[in-house]
């Protein structure tokens, strides 16, 4: 066969690579670009034919380019990783296609379409919620932040310059676009007290941001504004924290030993700011603290000491608001205070520790008995049980009187305030 007649063949050969032109044989599934350090994107193509050149560009074939490496008789490679890559890029766009084109036989031939997206890295997004006092809280993906809607002035995101990036403010079903002045790389939202409340009501609001295929939610758990005013019990374990029911774990009560009908007991919040400093209280006692401008007030219902299993507390948090203490709680504190006073039993003196300690026991005692009247707990407390012998109120300056009496009159005194009390 001579040549001519191999020349045509060689000819013929060729032509249905060149008509398929340049052939996309490895292509990474998502092109996201500037690539991550020790991140490899390779590009692979085929080429038949007499080819002169391959080399990477955007759609301008005669524009900045990066040139292919040859692999193998007719393919080449590009790794998207290289820093000639990022180079190409267009500055104002965040999404676009490169494309690798190839010189053949004179000829240009052009590959199918790379998409690629430019994505800021995971750290640099974050919300930033500007407070009434200016100070500042940081969200990102990797921190979630405690937040009160109602001190919140206004909303930014920060690291989302992206050209083609959105972001949205979401609280459950609302969602609340935000906005940035032209040319500016922060996205904001200045709140209004109806944006407060939509926020508020959830336990977890953000900001959602966009980009291209990729998306960043940044979190904030909402401090609740109000707790449920059922009253409803709920029980901490000596040794052990507790969430306050209804505050989505913003509060915690901490207790510790419980020991002759008495705990220390203490509340934060989960920036682990004191909301009740630690201090000892007993059954039918009570604390008061304040949640988003509300009071409320925590009771201890009961203590539980086990002979087997683990002690506790039943607790329940009701609004200060029309709250009425149980008044024999409230003559134990209001002789407590006394500290001049003390008992003398049978001609043996207590200290004044010891004759509160005293009522304490004689409650706790009685602490299932529906019939304890404020006026029978006087009667039992005032003389002993065995014998009935009356007992004596002793005072710092000598003086005793009957302790039956002296009780009788403190108690009205405690009823004149928790009359007030109850009445504001």
């Amino acid at each position: 066969m001579n040549r001519r007649i191999l020349s045509c063949i060689a000819v013929l050969a060729g032509a249905p690579l060149l008509a398929q032109g340049v052939r996309l044989t490895r292509v990474p599934e998502r092109v996201v670009l500037p690539a991550l350090p020790g991140q490899n994107l390779i590009v692979e193509v085929q080429v038949g034919g007499d080819v002169e050149d391959v080399w990477l560009a955007t759609g301008d074939a005669n524009g900045d380019r990066v040139t292919l490496r040859k692999t193998g008789a007719e393919t080449f490679q590009v790794n998207l990783a290289d820093d000639g890559v990022a180079k190409l890029l267009p500055a104002d766009r965040d999404l676009g296609a490169l494309f690798v084109f190839a010189r053949v036989a004179g000829a240009t031939r052009k590959s199918a379409a790379i998409s690629w997206a430019r994505v800021a890295t995971r750290d640099e997004v974050q919300c930033v919620a500007i407070r009434d006092d200016r100070s500042r809280l940081f969200a990102s993906r990797d921190a979630v932040q405690w937040c009160d809607p109602y001190r919140v002035a206004k909303l930014e995101v920060l690291g989302a310059g992206m050209a083609q990036a959105r972001a949205v403010v979401v609280a459950g079903d609302t969602t609340i676009p935000m906005a940035r002045e032209p040319g500016a790389t922060t996205f904001s939202l200045t709140l209004n007290d109806g944006m407060r409340a939509s926020l508020a009501q959830q336990q977890e609001f953000g900001v959602e941001v966009t980009h291209g295929e990729r998306s960043w939610w940044l979190p904030f758990r909402a401090v609740p504004a109000t707790l449920p005013e059922d009253g409803k019990v709920f029980a901490v374990r000596q040794r052990r924290r507790g969430d306050v029911p209804g505050s989505h774990g913003w509060l915690r009560v901490s207790l510790d030993d419980i020991t002759g009908g008495q705990v220390l007991l203490s509340v934060r919040d989960a920036d682990g700011e004191v909301v009740v400093t630690e201090r000892s209280i007993g059954e039918r006692e009570y604390v008061v603290f304040s949640l988003a401008g509300g009071d409320y007030v925590l009771v201890v219902d009961r203590l539980v000491n086990r002979l087997i299993g683990d002690d506790h507390a039943e607790l329940r948090v009701v609004a200060k608001r029309g709250f009425e203490p149980d008044v024999i709680t409230e003559l134990i504190h209001h002789v407590g205070a006394q500290r001049e006073v003390r008992f003398e039993r049978k001609r043996v003196k207590d200290t004044h520790a010891q004759s509160v300690q005293l009522l304490r026991v004689v409650r706790a005692r009685h602490r299932d008995d529906d019939e304890l009247t404020p006026e029978r707990f006087v009667e039992l407390v005032s003389k002993s049980s065995r014998d009935g012998t009356p007992y004596r109120v002793l005072f710092a300056d000598g003086k005793a009187v009957d302790a039956k009496a002296w009780l009788t009159e403190q108690l009205a005194v405690v009823r004149m305030r928790v009359g007030r009390r109850a009445a504001k």
